[in-house]
């Protein structure tokens, strides 16, 4: 399922990609002057919920049990969490792109993400660096009452 949706977006995003970078626009200043400029376009964030954010970038669910790493953009695996030395080392979309597109199913399970060629790769976003896994924020309420919260009230109640 989760190639498919990516292949299906991947067809919708094709108009996109073509249309990144638009040559030699010509801009209106005041009310006899113009200037001539290249427009970009990028994406500064994905309006998503956690599970949506999930099948975007990849990655399995968070709350899936054995899980190592819950944060989709950071690194800092289960046990760290609530170390506050520890810092999260943000994950590199291009990184992140070839270990999807390994036929490694060790690295694909150490990394917990899905083998998919995501088709959010060439797509521009605000922050090069971090590309899809920074455009989609996780959800602080999902990351909480998914997780510690849910234990916690487990071995309250």
């Amino acid at each position: 399922f989760l190639r498919d949706y990516h292949t299906q977006l991947g067809v919708i995003f094709e108009s996109f990609r073509e249309t990144i970078n638009v040559p030699d626009v010509e801009l209106p200043i005041g009310p006899t002057g113009s200037m001539v400029c290249d427009v970009a376009f990028v994406f500064l964030n994905v309006i998503q919920d956690m599970e949506e954010g999930d099948r975007l970038t990849g990655i399995f669910k968070p709350h899936t049990p054995g899980i190592q790493r819950p944060v989709r953009a950071c690194n800092v695996n289960y046990e760290n969490l609530q170390n506050l030395n520890i810092k999260c080392r943000v994950v590199s979309s291009k990184q992140m792109a070839r270990i999807a597109k390994s036929n490694d199913p060790e690295l694909l399970q150490r990394w917990f993400i899905h083998h998919l060629d995501n088709c959010f790769n060439n797509i521009p976003f605000m922050d090069e660096k971090r590309g899809i896994f920074g455009a989609t924020a996780s959800e602080i309420l999902h990351c909480i009452r998914m997780g510690p919260l849910k234990e916690a009230n487990r071995a309250i109640f």
